[in-house]
């Protein structure tokens, strides 16, 4: 059969619902275009608000990031005007004053010996028309079995300008391999030679030692271990000469400035070591060396210096970063016993271009040294200067001329 397609006529009450819903859905969107219009406007309101702002934080953003750089161009400059050896400032050294500023600073000179790898922690002392000057050196050796490098101690001769004379170089033919720091004194007409060495039998201690030299080929008469077994390394012990009233003078050792710990050696050719009785109240002081500087430790001799004895000492201190700081002072006592202690350095003694020196040969990285370990007093043109020898680093020598006058008006005093 052909296929029939079905007509469907509307009904009058369909075409009737159709158009009402025609009219109320024109109605309603009358009615949902007068409550969007407002909306749109109000978002399109809010959005060119939104976008303003976007552009104003954009730019907040552009000005807060140039200002982060112009303060760290201004700290930049700050820090590479105003360093220590290369490095930023330490917290601790902060608003200290260089030494030339004050006028107690005259000169600094750097002292080469090219004999030698990296001399360094010198003592000198006069002889005629000039002087002495003794210097810790190490030699790197792998083969070494405790640690890599011999440390050894040598002397030259300088003239009165500190300029070396000759070609002079001795090597102090010490009974170890392991000589550190010398400290070099007269006591009389005796020469001596203080140092530390590793004990080889027991690499964990260090003990002080002591040689006799003969004063004019530098020879060793005779070397004497000085050990109080009172901790495993000794080191620093300040070495000064005094004498009794009609007695001949004596080697004593500062042993500890505080709480101050004395030792004379009426024999140095023994281990006689006899413990200076002291007072409590010279003993236990409170010194206004402030503990974020370190522990006061020893440096040079003491000297005679007009009526007490003046002497040189470093401490150290360590930032968070691992860097350790060597630092150094001054420091008087009394010229007879107990010896008190009579005046303190009331801030380092830094000056320009300190541990500016490269780091060489044996020296650590981590450190930056200053190392007072000897000094002379010289008249000069009616003033008195004080010639410090200076390590500098681990690996260099440094000579600092100070006025004798304003160092120890300087101090802070102590009454007695």
């Amino acid at each position: 059969m052909p296929y029939l397609k079905e007509t469907v006529t509307p009904s009058k009450n369909t075409i009737g619902h159709v158009a009402w819903l025609g009219k109320a859905l024109q109605t309603k969107q009358k009615k949902t275009s007068r409550f969007l219009w407002p909306i749109v406007i109000i978002g399109l309101c809010f959005g060119g608000a939104g976008a303003l702002l976007q552009v104003q934080i954009h730019k907040l953003k552009k000005k807060e990031k140039r200002l982060h750089q112009t303060i760290n161009k201004l700290k930049y400059k700050a820090i590479t005007a105003n360093c220590l050896g290369g490095l930023p400032i330490p917290q601790q050294l902060i608003n200290i004053p260089f030494g030339e500023d004050s006028g107690l600073v005259i000169d600094v000179k750097s002292l080469a010996i090219p004999d030698v790898d990296s001399p360094h922690n010198p003592s000198i002392i006069p002889k005629a028309n000039g002087y002495n000057l003794f210097f810790r050196y190490d030699t790197v050796n792998s083969k070494v079995k405790y640690i890599p490098y011999y440390s050894q101690v040598g002397v030259i001769s300088l003239n009165q300008n500190f300029e070396r004379k000759d070609n002079s170089f001795k090597k102090i033919p010490l009974p170890t391999n392991y000589a550190e720091d010398p400290r070099a004194l007269w006591v009389e007409d005796e020469l001596y030679l203080i140092f530390n060495a590793l004990n080889e039998k027991n690499v964990r201690c260090r003990h002080m030692g002591l040689a006799n030299l003969n004063k004019d080929t530098f020879d060793v008469n005779y070397t004497t271990i000085l050990d109080s077994n009172l901790q495993w390394i000794e080191k620093n012990w300040n070495p000064f000469a005094y004498a009794a009233e009609g007695q001949k003078p004596e080697l004593f050792f500062e042993y500890q400035i505080s709480p101050r710990t004395i030792f004379s050696l009426p024999t140095p050719q023994i281990n006689s070591l006899h413990l200076l009785p002291l007072p409590s109240d010279v003993a236990y002081i409170h010194l206004p060396w402030t503990a974020k500087w370190g522990v006061i430790r020893g440096g040079t001799p003491a000297q005679k210096v007009d009526d007490e004895y003046l002497a040189f000492f470093h401490s150290a201190f360590s930032e968070k970063n691992g860097l350790y700081w060597y630092i150094m002072g001054a420091y008087t006592f009394q010229a007879k016993p107990p010896f008190a202690i009579t005046g303190m350095s009331k801030y380092p003694i830094l000056f320009k271009g300190i541990f500016d020196t490269p780091i060489t040969n044996t020296a650590q990285v981590n450190k930056r040294v200053i190392f007072p370990s000897g000094y002379v007093v010289e008249k000069q043109n009616g003033r008195e200067l004080i010639h410090v020898a200076c390590g500098e680093n681990d690996s260099a020598i440094k000579i600092l001329t100070l006025d004798k006058e304003i160092l120890l008006n300087s101090l802070n005093r102590f009454e007695h």
